[in-house]
């Protein structure tokens, strides 16, 4: 499998989610589920791994109690929980350069 791909990357946090066999606990966000523990995920802007991470959280998305309807564009959905460090987001704001509108990168 491409581990640069999302597949690879949803495959991972999916296997991530094992970890409630150890602490009795899922692995979910605050934004979609009540009870979440995780209040974002730091990124390096790896679409891959942005999209692939979206894919997985998703399948714990809670629609009723974040107000995320569960078919959103995965790119829309990242912008709940991804933050994304200054550094990387000047070297690879190519990947996410068709996302952005003139309004949305006006918007401050």
């Amino acid at each position: 499998m491409n581990r640069s791909s999302a597949d690879f990357y949803e495959i991972l946090f999916d296997k991530l989610q094992r970890i409630k066999k150890i602490t009795g606990k899922i692995l979910s966000l605050k934004r979609f589920v009540p009870g979440g523990n995780l209040l974002v995920m730091n990124a390096d802007t790896e679409v891959a791994q942005i999209l692939g991470a979206g894919r997985s959280f998703m399948k714990t998305n809670d629609p009723e109690y974040s107000g995320i309807l569960n078919d959103i564009f995965l790119a829309d959905a990242a912008t709940y929980f991804v933050k994304v460090c200054y550094r990387h987001t000047k070297e690879a704001i190519h990947d996410f350069e068709s996302l952005v509108t003139h309004q949305s990168s006006t918007n401050t």
